[in-house]
This record gives structure tokens, C-alpha cells and sequence, in this order.
């Protein structure tokens, strides 16, 4: 029996290419790829669960791309009966009042390649719970790098850390010219305000 096709999300303007991308590739390999290509614009939303949705944002990159945000749909108490016992919630409850209302968090944030101009593009990375952002370049050698090809310098968080009430910031794509040792101790130097939160994502 067939496999399901895989949903590959990407920026509108990449899709026409992307698909014709994946059709050449199949034709190379002599197999059969199975794929839905959803196209989507900043903003837009697909839920993926019955509490879950990604949403996606724009970022700054040298071509058309997209990051996406991973929200998350809760209830909580309202702020009128916090302190109220458990038996006083019941009542009200059982009386038709309302008691809960819902809100929405973002949950997971990945917003790919991307340089700095995100942090702009898109405030809310600074409300995520977890951020998964690539980091490819430390050193001022490299600066000048990372602007060209559209991607982080470990100096644009240390811009970014002041606004941050993230749980976790998980860094990837990180340059094998460094020892993880060395990533450290960059992170430790330069992002004090982040460091404990900072999670390193390299072999």
C-alpha cells in the first residue's frame, strides 16, 4: 500500500521551483517521491493537531523564505479567581459561570536561515518558549560573512538578549571551524544575559 504523501511546507514564491526540483530529482534517482507542497505567505496558518497550528513569519534571507512558529492552544483560570479554593471554582462552574478562558502561546520557533533583520521582522522569537535559531559565524573576521549570505553572527544575539524571555535557545548550524569548547566559552563572554539558557545543537 502506498505511503501517505509527505506535506512539505515552503514560501509561495519557491513552490513552483521546489516541486519542479523534487520531479527532477525522482526522475534522477528512478523513484517515486510522494509529497504535497503547501504554499504558504507570512501569517498564514495550518493547524497540524487538534491544540497545535504552524504559523508562518517572514525572515531576512538573500532568497524567498519563511520561519515558522509552532502555537499552541491552552486554558487557564481566570485572573478574577486566582486564590479561590477548588470548591468555590466548582460551584461556579456547576452554575454556569465561566471560569476558564483560553489562550494561545508560542510554543517552538524556527525561523532557518535567516540574518538579523528577523529579530524585527518577527518580535514575537522573543516570547517563544523554545528558539531554535542557526548560528553559523562568531569572531569579527567573519561578520562581514554572515551580512552577505544572509545569515546570524553570534554578536546579533547579544542585541537580541535584552528583549529575550525565552526558555531555551537552541543554536544549530554552527561552523565545524569551532570546538564546542570555543562555542562555549564565546557564549559565556559575549551573552552573559543568555548564556545559561543558550543549548548548543553540534557534534
Amino acid at each position: 500500500m502506498a505511503g501517505q504523501a509527505t506535506r512539505v511546507f515552503c514560501p509561495r514564491a519557491m513552490a513552483a521551483d521546489l516541486e519542479a526540483f523534487l520531479l527532477a530529482a525522482a526522475r534522477m534517482e528512478g523513484a517515486e517521491y510522494r509529497q504535497e507542497i503547501a504554499a504558504l505567505d507570512p501569517g498564514q496558518r495550518v493547524e497540524v493537531a487538534k491544540d497545535l497550528a504552524i504559523e508562518a513569519f517572514p525572515v531576512d534571507h538573500r532568497v524567498p523564505s519563511l520561519g515558522y512558529h509552532l502555537m499552541r492552544r491552552r486554558r487557564r483560570l481566570l485572573p478574577a479567581l486566582a486564590g479561590a479554593d477548588g470548591a468555590e471554582i466548582a460551584a461556579r462552574r456547576r452554575g454556569g459561570e465561566t471560569v476558564e478562558e483560553s489562550f494561545e502561546e508560542v510554543w517552538l520557533s524556527y525561523p532557518g536561515d535567516t540574518g538579523p533583520g528577523v529579530f524585527h521582522l518577527e518580535p514575537r522569537l522573543a516570547q517563544s518558549r523554545v528558539l531554535m535559531l542557526e548560528c553559523t559565524f562568531l569572531g569579527e573576521a567573519h561578520r562581514e560573512r554572515a551580512m552577505r549570505y544572509g545569515h546570524l553572527h553570534l554578536d546579533d544575539l547579544a542585541a537580541f538578549a535584552p528583549s529575550s524571555r525565552n526558555e531555551a535557545i537552541v543554536l544549530y548550524h554552527l561552523s565545524r571551524r569551532y570546538a564546542i569548547g570555543q562555542l562555549r566559552g564565546e557564549i559565556e563572554a559575549r551573552l552573559p544575559a543568555l548564556a545559561a539558557r543558550v543549548h548548543l545543537f553540534a557534534s
